[in-house]
Parts: C-alpha cells; sequence; structure tokens
C-alpha cells in the first residue's frame, strides 16, 4: 500500500483504504463519497448552508484603552439589536491575556459573530443603522478592530 496517497485518521494500515484518493475513516473502507456518509453528512448538516463567521479583533498595542464593561454592556447590545433581523445567531467576546507561549497576545479582545450565512453578514452591513455600531467604536477604546470574515468548514 502507498502510504503517501491516503490520508489517516489516527488508523492502522491494514484498515485505511486502497485506492489513492480516499480517505481512511474508522470502520469498513469508503470513500467520501460513498452512499452512506452521504446520508451520515445529511443527517448531521441538514442546511446546505453552512454559517458564517466574523471576528473583531482589537490590537493589544502598549497603550491600548478598552472599556470592557462598556463594551459588553452597552456596545454588544447595540450590535445585536440593529444585526441580530439579519441572521446573527450569536456573538461571544474573548479576552486573550497571554500568547499559548507565555508572549503577550497580539490581541486584546475578540469578538465572534456566528451568522446564518455571508449573504446575512452583507446585509446587516447595508442597514442604515450600522454606522452607529461603528461610530460607538471610540467610546471603548482607541484602537481600530481588525476583521475576519469566512465560513465554517465544521
Amino acid at each position: 500500500m502507498n502510504k503517501g496517497s491516503h490520508v489517516g485518521i489516527g488508523m492502522d494500515e491494514d484498515l485505511c483504504c486502497e485506492a489513492p484518493g480516499q480517505v481512511c475513516l474508522p470502520g469498513p473502507p469508503m470513500t467520501w463519497f460513498s452512499p452512506i456518509f452521504s446520508l451520515q453528512f445529511q443527517i448531521l448538516n441538514p442546511s446546505p448552508t453552512m454559517p458564517y463567521h466574523a471576528s473583531v479583533m482589537y490590537p493589544n498595542d502598549d497603550d491600548i484603552t478598552f472599556d470592557e464593561t462598556y463594551y459588553l454592556q452597552t456596545h454588544m447590545p447595540l450590535v445585536e439589536s440593529i444585526w441580530k433581523k439579519y441572521g446573527l445567531i450569536s456573538w461571544k467576546i474573548i479576552k486573550y491575556t497571554t500568547a499559548l507561549d507565555g508572549s503577550p497576545s497580539k490581541f486584546l479582545i475578540a469578538a465572534n459573530l456566528e451568522w446564518k450565512s455571508e449573504e446575512d453578514i452583507k446585509s446587516a452591513l447595508q442597514d442604515p443603522e450600522t454606522p452607529k455600531i461603528f461610530a460607538d467604536i471610540p467610546n471603548f477604546t482607541n484602537k481600530q478592530p481588525i476583521t475576519l470574515g469566512g465560513p465554517a468548514l465544521s
């Protein structure tokens, strides 16, 4: 068996698929396109559209000021009140005290927003009240955020 042509998931070699391009899964060998896997995927993921995630990250510069209380009690409720009608499912705020290696984190605060779809966030950004969200940033920090967006893979 040519191990270089397979992707294993912690499996013994004798349980791996025989054809190049197949993915090794526990149990009997099957490809990603087998009817069994397709059925399992549809049951676990009934919607053809995976959620879309947006991250809003505030840099942890030496001179940053950040009012966490205002952010949590005023800014994020403002975000939710304007964008929920467009498919904002949930949001979570994370404070990064250090990087995993113990060094200072590159970001201090990150907001992770979950949307029903990419189209929903695009619609929300066009709402006439959306500028209120961005105009509120100086009320809790002296830094502009870095933003990222992308679909969930699982």
